[in-house]
């Protein structure tokens, strides 16, 4: 499931045009579920020239506070914008949590950027009311569009389980452990997508052979376990170590 939302952040800002940019990345909350964000300008093409002028990224809300702080920069004019996630559980055996969207709270001092001083943040939008997911859905959140072009720039914000420790009994951990494998999988196909994007031939088929070889061992270990528990476990780990590895 996809929900939309609009924040319009920085519309004053967007002035130029914009090519192929974005970020993604994950922060581990200290209650045993994954917030994954991943920016992305949509459509991707054409590039229209000059770069965006931002350079983004996010940072955990610290340990007492589940959530991310996500913002974009610009060094040409001093200024940056964003918004917080604060992200709490609300049933932990189905697997869905509340999402609430609010104010930036970060300082330049705390973006670490040169002349802190002479920096602004950019008026906040309105926020939507706090919504509720599960690990199978997906919140896009269009943060601003080109009024010339149309193209916008668009976060994905998902909700993933890091594990299911909280859970007893193989018929709430096997759903729980296969959410988590289908998570696992997707961000290792990305991350070798992403290599792959930037390798040569010969090291092109270096990590095809490795993959492969991966794969057999990955069955070999995993396949004879006692439990479809143990096994999911097992696929588990050993995809986060192959994605760690690349």
């Amino acid at each position: 499931m996809k929900a939309i939302i609009s924040l319009a952040l920085a519309c004053a800002a967007c002035g130029s045009c914009w090519a192929q940019s974005g970020f993604s990345g994950s922060i581990d909350t200290t209650a045993g579920f994954t917030i994954r964000l991943e920016s992305k300008f949509e459509p991707p093409n054409p590039a229209l020239g000059k770069t965006f002028p931002f350079s983004s990224g996010f940072v955990g809300l610290g340990t007492a506070t589940m959530g991310v702080k996500r913002y974009s920069k610009n060094p040409d004019t001093h200024e940056y914008f964003g918004y917080d996630i604060h992200a709490e559980i609300v049933d932990q055996r189905a697997g869905t949590y509340r999402l609430t969207f609010s104010a930036l709270d970060l300082t330049p001092e705390e973006l670490n950027v040169p002349d802190a001083a002479n920096w602004r943040m950019l008026p906040a939008p309105i926020f939507p009311q706090p919504q509720v997911v599960g690990t199978s859905d997906t919140i896009a959140v269009d943060v601003f569009a080109n009024p010339f072009s149309g193209q916008k720039l668009v976060d994905y914000i998902r909700i993933s389980r890091k594990n299911c420790d909280a859970l007893i009994g193989d018929s709430d951990q096997v759903p729980c452990l296969k959410s988590v494998l289908q998570d696992e999988r997707q961000l290792l196909m990305a991350r070798l997508a992403h290599v792959k994007g930037s390798s040569d031939a010969a090291t092109l088929a270096t990590i095809e052979q490795a993959q492969q070889a991966w794969e057999a061992y990955k069955a070999a270990a995993c396949n004879g376990l006692p439990s479809e528990g143990k096994r999911l476990e097992c696929e588990i780990n050993l995809t986060r170590s192959r994605r760690h590895d690349l």
